[in-house]
Formats: C-alpha cells, structure tokens, sequence
C-alpha cells in the first residue's frame, strides 16, 4: 500500500478542497492532513487542474528498456533476439520461437552472425573473413551482388550471373545502376550549348525552339507563325524574336508605332 500525504498550497481552489477532505477525514480520526492510500496496482499521480494526488491505475506507467520508452501493452524485438513486452511498467522478454533443429551425426548447431536462431554446420575448419568467424558450411553475402560459403577452411565466393546484352553502338551505353548486379543499356546524353541532358530531358533552345534529347540526339521543334496579310502601307518586319509584325510607314521611317495583328 503506497500512502502519501499532501502539501496544500495557499491557494482558494486548493484551500476549498482542503477544508472538504478536513471535514470530511474528521469524524474518522485522522490527521487534517489529506492522506492519500492506494491499492496494490496503483499508483500515486496529480491530475490536471489538482491539487493533491489521486490513485490511478499502475497499467498506464511506461517501461524503460535498453535506452527506449515503450508504452503499456506495447511489443518490440529486443537487440538479443528477445521479444519484450511492456505491462503495468514492467519490462518482460521471451527468447524468439525457433523451429526444431535436427542436426545429423556430421553436424552441429550454430547461430549464424546478425542471426537469433541456430542453424546446422557441418564439423570442419571455420573460415575467418573481414573481422568475422564463420562455421564450415556458413554462407552470407558481402554485398548485394555476391555470395560467399565457408568449405573447410576455405572460402568460396560466386557473383550474379548476368544475362550477355549489346546496346546499340551510336544511341547506348552500358551502365550498371545504383542497387543493381548486372548492367543495362541506358541510351546517351545529349550536348548542346556546353550543357549536357539526359535522355528524354527538355529544354528551351530560344524563346521559338524547344529541344528534346533522344538517345544522345537533338530534336528541335521551332514555332511556326500564322502568315501575315497587311494594307499597303505596311510591310511585314522580322524582329529579334523571329516573329512577324505588321508596320506603318512612320515605323520604316524610323518611327516607334508597332502593332500586332
């Protein structure tokens, strides 16, 4: 039984409920002083807009466990292949359930390296590797592309067998991607203005021409314009946008007046 008394602070909502449990403890005997008894499976805690502690259920404490802060009922896998669980505020942890192991007259159990469950390995010399021991008959895989057993003592390594492919000699090259084991042809950059674009990359040539990179070449698209029908007094005039205008005579003659049409 956790017993508790209460500090009241000179405050009126405090002070009321003060003098409601003072009077209320009186006829029983006890100290003016507000005592607090709770029950095994719970705990003390002062709620919101309070001023004495109240008992509340224990289940709702939290459980600190290897650095972390985990919840009541919440689960989590353990860094030693346990799965724990937190109930009441209390940490409790089971081994992982691993399947049977029947190991033959050659062979004994063994718990491969970053792995919770024994496997079996045949009896023979271990292989050390990068810092690491591995049992006769282990395998792992030093990169995404590669993998590796212990035979005896010895280490035996095999890489992904790829597929032979042939890109096309002007518009591919052969690339491996970021992730991947075997190559792929990826069709060729384009190069225009000292600048480079991949492959199906836009870009605005001019305020008319638009150009896309296709497998290493250029296309360019250029804005056509309606043609232009003007008045005698008037005659079509290219400007430094390549579009056409139609312009008055004091233009020709060194005016500013340039309409649209």
């Amino acid at each position: 039984m956790d017993v508790r008394h209460c500090e009241t602070t000179p405050t009126l909502p405090c002070l009321i409920e003060f003098f409601l449990l003072k009077s209320s403890l009186a006829p029983l005997g006890l100290s003016s002083l507000y005592l607090s008894m709770c029950f095994q499976g719970e705990r003390l805690r002062i709620p919101p807009n309070k001023c004495c502690p109240e008992c509340f259920p224990q289940s709702t404490a939290s459980c600190q466990h290897e650095g972390a802060v985990y919840g009541h009922d919440s689960q989590w896998n353990s860094s030693k292949c346990s799965v724990c669980v937190c109930s009441q505020g209390k940490v409790s942890c089971t081994p992982p359930s691993c399947p049977a192991l029947s190991c033959g007259p050659d062979e004994s159990p063994f718990v491969p390296t970053g792995e919770c469950c024994p496997k079996c390995a045949r009896h023979g010399a271990s292989c050390p590797w990068e810092g690491q021991e591995y049992r006769d008959g282990e395998e792992w895989r030093p990169g995404p592309c590669s993998r590796c057993q212990c035979l005896a003592g010895r280490v035996q390594c095999s890489t992904a067998a790829c597929q032979p492919i042939t890109c096309k000699p002007s518009d591919e090259n052969l690339v491996i991607q970021p992730g991947r084991c075997c190559p792929q042809c990826v069709p060729n950059p384009c190069l225009a203005s000292g600048k480079e674009y991949k492959h199906g990359e836009q870009w605005q040539k001019n305020s008319c021409t638009t150009c896309v990179c296709h497998q290493g070449h250029s296309q360019c698209h250029t804005q056509t314009c309606p043609r232009l029908t003007c008045a005698k007094v008037r005659a079509p005039s290219t400007t430094t946008q390549n579009a056409m205008f139609c312009v008055g005579p004091s233009y020709l003659g060194g005016g500013q007046n340039v309409e649209k049409r």
